[in-house]
């Protein structure tokens, strides 16, 4: 990817504009949803397609892992035996 610089001014009312020949290049259309984050004093903003994408690929695995991990503490006696004391205060 090319990386393009261009410089452009906030409204009175805090909005911005993309220029056109970077909502070209990254395929931003009319009615586009678009996510804003900030790190480290820098705007970044990315479709939020990609960001849904790359949230679900790194969460594609978390079922598998999940479950025995999570079934680990659910049949663990000595948690059960604590927890019963707890209750019946």
């Amino acid at each position: 990817m090319n990386t393009m610089l261009k410089t452009i001014n906030v409204s009175e009312k805090g909005q911005i504009a993309i220029p056109r020949e970077i909502q070209e290049s990254l395929g931003i259309k009319k009615d586009d949803r678009l996510v804003v984050t900030t790190k480290d004093k820098k705007i970044l903003i990315q479709k939020a397609a990609n960001v849904e994408r790359h949230v679900e690929d790194n969460f594609q695995d978390l079922p598998r892992y999940s479950e025995p991990s999570l079934e680990k503490l659910w049949n663990n006696k000595k948690d059960d035996v604590a927890w019963r004391k707890k209750v019946s205060l």
